[in-house]
């Protein structure tokens, strides 16, 4: 049993610093997808609650029509969580790249989907002028993710070739 003295640094204190460093590199540089995880996160955290959100607001009744409120639900909770999940891991841990370009891309199609579904409506609403703008900043968010998958496949490649 290691004898720790008052003061001295314990193992897990550096791992915890470095992965805070990480962090504070890496956050900035994906502050877009952190936010859109967190949008669409909370926004399946709306949808579970027992309240008919689809059938009181007209301008997303539409979207009862593809999908029964629950499902949003589910999905927006599990593709916001795994986002966060894979941004943590990016960004404290090992490279995922990969991770975050898919979970990006299937933001983009729930993203789609509920404008398109605000936009068939046929009502003035503000989800007009909102989801096209999410849907475009997670196709950003899946180049950018893209790019950073091909950096880190071609460093392990270069790595393989050594």
């Amino acid at each position: 049993m290691t004898d720790h003295t008052a003061g001295a640094p314990h193992k897990s204190e550096g791992l915890d610093s470095m992965i805070v460093l990480r962090l504070k590199q890496t956050f900035p540089l994906r502050i877009a997808e952190w936010l859109m995880a967190a949008v669409i996160l909370s926004w399946g955290l709306v949808l579970i609650q027992p309240d008919d959100v689809f059938g009181r607001n007209p301008a997303l009744s539409r979207l009862g029509d593809y999908f029964p409120q629950i499902v949003w639900a589910y999905a927006c909770l599990i593709i916001g969580f795994t986002r966060l999940l894979a941004l943590g891991i990016n960004g404290a841990w090992r490279n995922s790249p990969h991770l975050r370009a898919a979970c990006a891309f299937v933001s983009c199609f729930l993203w789609l989907q509920i404008s398109l579904g605000v936009i068939q409506v046929g009502i003035t609403n503000t989800g007009v002028a909102v989801y096209p703008w999410f849907m475009l900043l997670d196709i950003y968010c899946v180049f950018r993710a893209a790019v950073d998958a091909r950096i880190s496949d071609d460093k392990a490649r270069g790595r393989a070739a050594l």
